[in-house]
C-alpha cells in the first residue's frame, strides 16, 4: 500500500491525539489542523506535550517538556546523564533547553 493511501486511511494523527486528550480530560490547545499542545499532570512534575503533523513528510513530531528547572550549577551533570540516556535510545533524544533549563524529549 502506498504511503498516501495509508495516510488517507489513518487520517490526521492530531485528531487521534485530540480524542485521547479529551478522553483523559487533559488541557489542550488545538492550534491548527497540524499542531496541538497538551498539558499532562504528573506525579513529580507536569508535562508539556507538543505535536506537529507534516502531511508532506508523512511525519509526526512529538516533544515533551518536563516542568522542572535544572539549576545552572547542576547542568554539566545533567548533560552527562542525558548523553548516557541518548546512547541507549533507538529513537528520539533527550535535551535540555539552554535558556530555561527544561529537560525535554523529542521524536519525529
Amino acid at each position: 500500500m502506498q504511503t498516501a493511501a495509508l495516510s488517507e486511511m489513518i487520517g490526521n494523527p492530531i485528531d487521534k491525539v485530540e480524542q485521547l486528550a479529551s478522553g483523559r480530560e487533559w488541557i489542550f490547545d488545538r492550534r491548527s489542523d497540524e499542531e496541538m499542545a497538551v498539558e499532562v499532570p504528573g506525579q513529580w512534575c507536569d508535562y508539556g506535550l507538543y505535536f506537529a503533523w507534516s502531511e508532506d513528510l508523512n511525519a509526526l513530531h512529538f516533544s515533551c517538556a518536563f516542568d522542572m528547572r535544572v539549576p545552572p550549577k547542576c547542568r554539566p551533570a545533567i548533560y552527562e546523564l542525558l548523553a548516557l540516556l541518548n546512547e541507549r535510545l533507538w529513537i528520539g533524544h533527550f535535551s535540555l533547553w539552554q535558556d530555561e533549563g527544561l529537560p525535554m524529549f523529542r521524536q519525529t
